[in-house]
C-alpha cells in the first residue's frame, strides 16, 4: 500500500470588489436621500482591486494494487478558504457595509471542510493473457478485452451559508435586510438536527429586536455583528457504480436500478 500526505496553501491578493460610493454611513439618523453623495442616484459602484483570499488544505491519499485486477484508492481532504470577496469573478462582491470590507472576511460557501473520495477498479479477466476467454478474437474481443468496472464514492461535509433577515433598514443606509446579530454558535447538537431544523435560529436575532418578533423595537444605526457563512449545512454523498458499463452493453434498465445515487446526510438521518 502506498500512502501520500501533502499540504497546500495559497494566498490571493488584489481581488476585484465593488464599493457602493453612494451608500451613506450607518448611524442613528433615519435615512433620507440627501445623505447620499449623489441624492438622485441609488447606487454608484466602484470596482477596485483590494480583496484577499487565503486557502489551506491537507491531503491524505492511500492506494493499493491488489491481486486479480483490483485497484483501490481513497483520499481525504481537509480544506479552509477564507476571503473578504465571496465572488471572485470580474465584478467581485459588494460588501454589506461599503466602508467595512473587513466584516466580510469569512469562509467561502463553496469549500467544504472535509471531503472523502474512494474508488475501486476491477479489470475484467477477459482478453489474451487473462484467466478467462483468452482465446477470443474478433468482435467478442473488441467488446470484452481490457474492460474495467469501477465504483466511486464521494462524501463531503456541509457547506456554509449566511444567516439573514429581511424587511427593515436597521443601519439607516437604505439597506433593507442583512446579517443579524449573533449570540451563539448557531449549530444544534447532532442528535437534534433534522432536515427541517438544521441550525439553531435562537443564536441569531434582528438587531434592536427586544421581544423576538423579528422587528427592531429600538433605533439601531448599525449593521448586524454576525459574519458571513457562519452556519454549516448538512453534508452530502454521491456514488456511481457500473452504470456506464451496463449502458454500454445495452442494459439501461439495469443501469438505472444499480446506478448513481446522491443524497444529503440529513436525508439519511431522517429518511
Amino acid at each position: 500500500m502506498a500512502l501520500r500526505v501533502s499540504c497546500m496553501g495559497t494566498r490571493s491578493a488584489k481581488l476585484t470588489w465593488g464599493q457602493n460610493l453612494n451608500q451613506p454611513r450607518a448611524g442613528p439618523i433615519s435615512f433620507n436621500h440627501n445623505m447620499r453623495r449623489f441624492p438622485a442616484i441609488r447606487s454608484v459602484t466602484c470596482l477596485s482591486n483590494g480583496g484577499n483570499s487565503v486557502y489551506h488544505s491537507m491531503h491524505v491519499v492511500a492506494e493499493r494494487n491488489m491481486s486479480g485486477g483490483l485497484y483501490h484508492q481513497s483520499g481525504w481532504t481537509w480544506a479552509k478558504n477564507l476571503s473578504d470577496v465571496e465572488s471572485q469573478g470580474e465584478t467581485g462582491t459588494r460588501p454589506e457595509d461599503s466602508y467595512n470590507r473587513r466584516a466580510e472576511w469569512a469562509d467561502l460557501p463553496t469549500v467544504a471542510r472535509h471531503r472523502l473520495v474512494g474508488q475501486l477498479l476491477y479489470t475484467l479477466p477477459f482478453s489474451p493473457g487473462k484467466p478467462m476467454l483468452n482465446g477470443v478474437r474478433g468482435i467478442t474481443r473488441a467488446l470484452l478485452a481490457d474492460r474495467t468496472l469501477s465504483t466511486t464514492l464521494v462524501s463531503r461535509g456541509g457547506l456554509c451559508f449566511t444567516p439573514s433577515f429581511s424587511g427593515c433598514d436597521i443601519s439607516n443606509t437604505n439597506t433593507v435586510g442583512g446579517r443579524p446579530d449573533r449570540s451563539g454558535k448557531g449549530a444544534l447538537p447532532s442528535g437534534e438536527r433534522t432536515i427541517g431544523l438544521w441550525s439553531d435560529a435562537a443564536a441569531f436575532r434582528v438587531p434592536g429586536d427586544l421581544n423576538g418578533n423579528g422587528r427592531p423595537d429600538v433605533p439601531v444605526g448599525r449593521f448586524g455583528n454576525s459574519a458571513a457563512n457562519v452556519v454549516v449545512g448538512p453534508g452530502a454523498w454521491a456514488r456511481s457504480g457500473f452504470r456506464d458499463v451496463l449502458e454500454y452493453f445495452g442494459l439501461p434498465q439495469v443501469a438505472a436500478a444499480v446506478g448513481g445515487r446522491a443524497s444529503t446526510l440529513a436525508e439519511r438521518r431522517t429518511g
